[in-house]
Formats: structure tokens, sequence, C-alpha cells
């Protein structure tokens, strides 16, 4: 599950999934009103910083360039497939070697 959250998810989200970030809130009259940014990838908020240095930037463009969105969300939904297999199997977890599960191969 860790290996899953430090490849393909931190990938996928930090590279193609936009989010909003809140810029303002206010109340008035005892409502909360709050005005949020345009939807934006962490990596577009990385390549607009000033504060991150032009290698940085130029390595995250680079490495955007060898990513594949769909590859990632099949690559991310093998290895929950694989999870819930293990998480349904009628066998005990540790019997199942880790290279197993890392393979696939969890029968």
């Amino acid at each position: 599950m860790n290996d899953l959250y430090t490849q393909e998810w931190r990938l996928y989200h930090n590279f193609f999934l936009p989010s909003v970030k809140l810029v303002e809130k206010k109340l008035v009259e005892g409502k909360a009103i709050k005005r949020y940014d345009q939807p934006k990838t962490p990596y577009q908020r990385v390549l607009e910083s000033p504060f991150v240095s032009a290698s940085v930037k130029r390595s995250l463009r680079e490495q955007l360039e060898t990513l594949n969105p769909f590859r990632l969300r099949k690559a991310i939904e093998d290895r929950l497939d694989t999870i819930f297999k293990i998480l349904c199997s009628k066998k005990p977890l540790v019997t199942i070697p880790l290279s197993s599960f890392l393979s696939g191969n969890i029968y």
C-alpha cells in the first residue's frame, strides 16, 4: 500500500489532478464567503512559484514528459485490485510472501 502511494498515486495526483486553493475568506452578515483560486495541479503551482529554482522546475518538466495519466491510472487500479484480492482471500495475510504480493500472484 505504501508503495502505491509513493509511486503511482503521488505522480498521478501531483501532475494530473487539479485542486482549488482558498484565496480569501470573509464574514459578511454572519455568513462566511469563500473565494477560491482557479483549479491547478500541484505541478502547475510549483512551476508558478518564484521560490522554486529553475533546475527543479526543469526536472519536473522532464518528468512530466515521461508520464502518461492513463497508464498511471491503470497501474493504480491494478495495484488496488491486488490489494482487494488479498483482503478478500481466505488465506491469512502473513502467509503471502512479499514478492508474490508485488508481482500480483496471490493464489
